[in-house]
């Protein structure tokens, strides 16, 4: 009885930890225009026309960035018409 509120406290922390690791995806389908900003993963296969800043961005095969990709880690794997800055960039 004591214990109960520790614990819906420590299960409601690890339901948030999880929400917020989950990557973030703009499918083949999808084009935004403006800056597109994820304090976590970001994979994108559509079309970005703007800026996007990300702790770790995938661009994969079929997705394209018209504009500048920041983040930590940079994966190109499709086109980025723009400046890259990253700690660790991989094309």
């Amino acid at each position: 009885m004591f214990f109960t509120r520790k614990k819906k406290q420590q299960q409601s922390s690890n339901l948030a930890h999880r929400a917020a690791a989950e990557p973030s995806f703009l499918g083949r389908n999808c084009t935004i225009e403006g800056h597109v900003i994820c304090d976590g993963e970001l994979h994108i296969d559509g079309t970005v026309r703007g800026t996007v800043q990300a702790t770790m961005c995938v661009v994969d095969q079929a997705g394209i960035v018209h504009g500048s990709v920041t983040g930590d880690v940079l994966h190109v794997r499709g086109r980025v018409l723009g400046p890259l800055q990253g700690s660790n960039v991989y094309i």
